[in-house]
């Protein structure tokens, strides 16, 4: 089918044919018929195939939380062809900011580990996949740590024959249950305290 300067194309008639919403011409061949002058007749060129892909993109699925410190997997959903290659920075609330890069993987979605000791936000930068790159993505994700809390109890002193006994404690990160479990020297007739909700300021 012969072109005009119309639709996605303009430069029919140029040395340098321009092509607009290229990837709904992804796969298509092109090529030139050169006219002479006068009797000379025409000449065809050799076909020339177009590749035209859209920008791959990479996002995370979803935020995290975490208790304590440990390890979370992060997802990256990504589009385009495989193999893909990302880089992401990882900025803790403490300051500073490292970029790790994930090659060539062929996973969709990609999982990542992570072990942040703060709440740390973690931003895609860069993806590249079989055709084409993309340097503005806007994907970000947060892992919100949160300390773990804490009971301290301060030693007691029961009389001998006391079947019952009060302890006085601190906390930190504001706990609401507590547990309690024999020693090796318990009471006689301990009974364990399980998740009984720690509302006073003292403990029995």
């Amino acid at each position: 089918t012969n072109l005009s300067n119309a639709g996605d194309y303009s430069g029919v008639t140029t040395t340098t044919l321009s092509v607009s919403n290229r990837v709904a011409h992804d796969g298509e061949y092109y090529q030139a018929v050169l006219t002479g002058s006068g009797s000379c007749g025409t000449t065809t060129s050799n076909v020339v195939g177009l590749t035209a892909k859209a920008s791959p993109t990479a996002v995370f699925a979803g935020a995290s939380s975490l208790c304590g410190y440990g390890s979370r997997t992060l997802s990256v959903n990504l589009t385009g062809t495989s193999p893909w290659t990302f880089s992401y920075t990882t900025a803790p609330s403490t300051g500073g900011t490292t970029t790790t890069t994930v090659t060539g993987t062929m996973a969709n979605p990609t999982n990542i580990s992570v072990s942040p000791s703060v709440t740390t936000t973690y931003t895609l930068t860069t993806i590249s996949d079989k055709y084409c790159s993309n340097s503005s993505l806007t994907g970000q994700t947060v892992v919100t740590v949160n300390p773990l809390p804490t009971v301290t109890p301060t030693n007691a002193s029961v009389c001998n024959g006391a079947n019952s006994f009060s302890l006085a404690y601190s906390t930190t990160n504001s706990p609401n249950q507590y547990s309690i479990v024999a020693g090796t020297r318990a009471m006689s007739g301990f009974s364990a305290i399980t998740n009984a909700s720690l509302t006073g300021s003292l403990m029995s």
